[in-house]
């Protein structure tokens, strides 16, 4: 009977065969003290129960062998420390499961390495911040799929190079705003002499310009490139030779003067006509 008048501490043998026990009953405290080496075995199995807490100190190693699985189950928080390294090796595959939220702090720096693929899916929203500077290099092919809408904002500058063909679709509008200046640049089958195209746009003016594919030229150079300049002022175009080609109808309107051509004649209308024939 515990916590009775009969309570006492106990110690009992068993010695019935198949039914042998030792049986230890201590009816408030139980001190253990080895000085030096203390070994246990259990033949089959250990069972432990703890009706309050339990505190174990181990001042120097301590390894621990399963042979089989090992299950642990806490039903409050858990808390782990480690002052120095970790390493965790795992043979076969890995699952974690955290029901809301997971916060990981890394104080220096952080390396992944995964063997073949990963994949990582988010249900809504994913934000980086990056302090510095950000890398991304694919081996061989990247793919970007956006659902509704794509938007970059860049602070100062920013640099777009493409090793051979770039290809650019849109379904409906498209829409460019060039604050001051706007340069675009044809480079290909240019003479090799003075009068390549890259000699052509070194000169840093604001157009479009395009080899004329003259000559391969012989110190003086080819044929000047073709060249469309477009400013707020005036457009200007230069080449050797100037095709336009429409269909119906080509009006040029000057204030009001206007020059009309259509397939079947050319109509001159101005306040005041100079015709040099």
């Amino acid at each position: 009977m515990k916590n009775g008048p009969g309570d006492a501490n106990a110690l009992r043998f068993e010695d019935k065969a198949g039914e042998e026990q030792l049986w230890i009953h201590a009816q408030k405290d139980q001190l253990t003290e080895v000085e030096n080496d203390e070994a246990k075995w259990v033949g089959r199995d250990r069972e432990k129960t703890i009706d309050r807490d339990e505190t174990n100190t181990i001042h120097r190693d301590r390894t621990e062998t399963v042979d089989r699985n090992e299950k642990i189950t806490i039903h409050g928080w858990r808390t782990e420390e480690v002052d120095g390294d970790e390493t965790i090796t795992i043979h076969s595959n890995r699952s974690e499961r955290v029901d809301h939220d997971e916060k990981i702090s890394i104080g220096d720096n952080r390396k992944e390495t995964v063997g073949k693929n990963e994949t990582v899916k988010i249900g809504l929203t994913r934000q980086h911040t990056i302090g510095i500077m950000s890398m991304l290099n694919v081996g061989l092919v990247r793919i970007m799929n956006v659902g509704v809408a794509y938007s970059q904002n860049i602070g100062m500058m920013m640099s777009t190079i493409v090793g051979m063909t770039q290809t650019t679709k849109v379904g409906q509008s498209q829409k460019t705003t060039v604050g001051k200046d706007y340069v675009l640049e044809v480079r290909g089958g240019a003479a090799e002499g003075g009068g390549s195209a890259a000699a052509a746009a070194g000169a840093g003016v604001d157009h479009i310009v395009a080899p004329s594919g003259g000559g391969s030229g012989d110190g003086g150079g080819g044929d000047a490139p073709s060249c469309i300049k477009i400013d707020a002022s005036q457009i200007f175009m230069e080449s050797k030779k100037i095709y336009l080609n429409a269909k119906d109808e080509i009006l040029l309107t000057v204030g009001s003067s206007t020059i009309k051509l259509t397939p079947s004649q050319i109509e001159v209308l101005s306040p005041l006509d100079k015709l040099n024939c």
